[in-house]
């Protein structure tokens, strides 16, 4: 067994030695100038660049220098020249001078705006017709407007005094007369002209950026016209009729309302052509009718009821289905006492919306109804109203 191992033990030990024998010899710097970034007497040495804290340490030949504030090293030669290799760090990043990538600036700016703003909508529009007093006009624009130079622009002499706002986005005008747009105003709407009107805005305004406004604008619009007319009866529908159905007679065209002797009830009519009135018209601001209560006989009021109620009726020649046709619209009392004779007893009715209601429906006359609650109250004695001088007073708008 001795006789085995001390060969293989003696095999052992010349391998060793012979590995030793083949050891790399160690690499020999010939360059006595350069200098490691791992180098010198500090006790930094042997740290890499990202590693050492940031004091400086100077070695035998050079000086490498530390960054504290990014945990950079450099080697630098006493005469200036590059020594050994230099590796910066960044302790943030972990990237190299090499390796760093560069970022895009942050800020972002938007094209630049030098399109023209431009003026999209005005009410009332250039031209516009038939005005009314209470309107504002309002500029539209297709961008936010610089609000100090458009009103220094803005040429609203024709309104007079005027008060000017805007909306929260500076894209809408709103120009109010300090006073209610005046009205020409007559009786023929083939004497009267209606009144013009001007509103202009000159280039000079301009948007938030400073861009003046693509063209000046300029508009002119009339206001309504005011008229008044007076309508007189139409003897066809106005007058008497008995509750029998046959026209009242010896009354000419007067309304009568009450009873007779021959305890027969009357009910009297106020009719009016309207075919005088223009076609087109706006709006009817009033309609009055008036008439003369005169010759009172008997106890019409209160023996025959508290007051004369009016109502408004399909119109119909007389004496027709009118005493008893359905009423569009009851309008209350037209008389509530017995005084006669004009002028001190003239009676008036408001019958503004009828009116319209007649013209929209295209009727030749409007047409009114009278009676009293109580038919007759079979005395055998008179007892009635009278009215004549009947005229429908109207004043509306048109363009």
């Amino acid at each position: 067994m001795t006789d085995l191992i001390a060969p293989r033990l003696c095999l052992l030990l010349a391998a060793s030695a012979l590995t030793g024998c083949f050891d790399p010899a160690p690499e020999v710097d010939d360059d006595d100038d350069s200098v490691g970034s791992t180098q010198g007497a500090d006790p930094t040495v042997g740290m890499t660049a990202g590693e050492t804290t940031g004091a400086a340490t100077t070695g035998p030949s050079g000086t490498t220098s530390g960054d504290s504030a990014s945990g950079t090293t450099s080697g630098e030669t006493s005469d200036g020249t590059s020594g050994g290799e230099v590796t910066t760090g960044d302790d943030e990043t972990g990237t190299t001078d090499d390796e760093t990538s560069m970022g895009e600036d942050d800020t972002s700016t938007g094209a630049l705006d030098d399109e023209s703003p431009s003026i999209e909508s005005m009410m009332p529009g250039d031209g516009a017709t038939g005005v009314r007093a209470d309107a504002t006009v309002l500029f539209s624009f297709s961008e936010p407007m610089d609000a100090v130079s458009v009103e220094a622009a803005l040429d609203t002499g024709t309104l007079g005094a005027v008060t000017l706002s805007w909306n929260d986005d500076d894209t809408e005008l709103t120009i109010t007369p300090d006073t209610d747009i005046p009205y020409a105003v007559g009786s023929s709407p083939l004497s009267v002209e209606a009144l013009d009107f001007t509103v202009s805005l000159s280039q000079e305004a301009t948007d938030l950026a400073g861009n003046t406004l693509d063209a000046a604008w300029t508009a002119t619009f009339s206001s309504a016209r005011r008229l008044s007319v007076s309508l007189s009866h139409d003897p066809g529908y106005t007058g008497g009729v008995v509750s029998n159905g046959v026209l009242q007679t010896g009354s000419g065209d007067d309304a009568i309302v009450g009873d007779h002797s021959d305890n027969l009830a009357r009910r009297g009519f106020f009719g009016f052509s309207i075919a005088p009135l223009p076609a087109g018209i706006l709006e009817f601001e009033q309609a009055e009718l008036r008439a003369a209560q005169i010759l009172v006989l008997g106890n019409p009021i209160p023996g025959l009821g508290s007051s004369v109620a009016i109502d408004h009726i399909a119109p119909e020649q007389l004496p027709g289905g009118t005493y008893n046709s359905a009423a569009i619209a009851a309008l209350g009392a037209f008389s509530s006492d017995e005084v006669d004779n004009p002028p001190g007893n003239l009676k008036t009715m408001d019958v503004t919306s009828n009116v319209e209601f007649d013209y929209t429906n295209a009727e030749s006359h409007t047409q009114y109804r009278l009676s009293l609650g109580t038919p007759t109250n079979f005395n055998s004695t008179t007892d009635r109203l009278r009215y004549n001088n009947e005229v429908l007073e109207v004043t509306y708008l048109l363009p």
